[in-house]
């Protein structure tokens, strides 16, 4: 269990807890499937039971995880019919509220975010021969893509639609891993994203919509092959 850090600060053991589990499972360190120890987290953490059982009932309800009694938890594993339900909820929830959303966007953030897809697609691309550094580079490509997706939902300013699609796409990270030996995506998707963005500058925001629609159903297909 050398994935996680052990915990320094003893007052907020819970949600520090709960907040390393969380990240670790979102940025793949755990695998869709792979076994919780409570024994192993309590040792690397250096917490007791509590914050780590405490941890798993929120992940739990996040549906991050799954609880067995006397056994532990498990990463979720989605099949392929919850990959469908799962991206026709994420397809309603970046869409219905778009236009408003990107009339919030201005031109300076679409263009940073242009920059920052570019940016991370050569660093993919650069360390497409190195296993290890590719995995790395690939994990700094998806917070861009996270934080892009989650931009776009946000800027509708309001605050229960975005938690709603949050606890959605907490849900779809623990499906990336298995991308991570597909950097040859990284092109595409960027291409993908740009068509997006030069849409929103433009002011093209139904054609911005339709490129939005039509990338999260390229993302799903690619992660249903993934799984057969």
């Amino acid at each position: 269990m050398s994935k996680l850090k052990r915990i320094g600060n003893q007052v907020v053991l819970g949600e520090q807890t709960y907040n390393m589990l969380k990240e670790a499972i979102i940025d793949g360190e755990f695998l869709p499937g792979e076994w919780l120890s409570e024994d192993q987290i309590t040792e690397s953490l250096g917490v007791s039971r509590t914050p780590v059982r405490e941890a798993f009932k929120q992940l739990h309800s996040e549906g991050l995880i799954e609880l067995f009694p006397r056994k532990g938890a498990h990463i979720i594993d989605l099949s392929e019919k919850d990959i469908d339900h799962l991206f026709e909820a994420r397809i309603a929830l970046e869409t219905f509220f778009f236009t408003k959303a990107a009339k919030n966007i201005n031109h300076d953030k679409i263009h940073h975010y242009k920059n920052l897809f570019k940016n991370a697609e050569t660093n993919v691309m650069e360390a497409i021969n190195d296993i290890k550094m590719v995995k790395l580079k690939w994990t700094d490509y998806l917070k861009v893509d996270r934080s892009f997706h989650n931009l776009l939902v946000n800027a509708c300013e309001n605050p229960f639609w975005y938690n709603l699609y949050v606890n959605i796409r907490n849900r779809m990270q623990v499906l990336f891993y298995k991308m991570e030996n597909m950097p040859e995506q990284a092109q595409l998707f960027t291409a993908q994203h740009v068509a997006i963005l030069d849409a929103l500058l433009d002011e093209r925001f139904s054609q911005a919509k339709k490129n939005l629609k039509e990338h999260i159903l390229y993302v799903r297909d690619v992660h249903k092959r993934t799984k057969s």
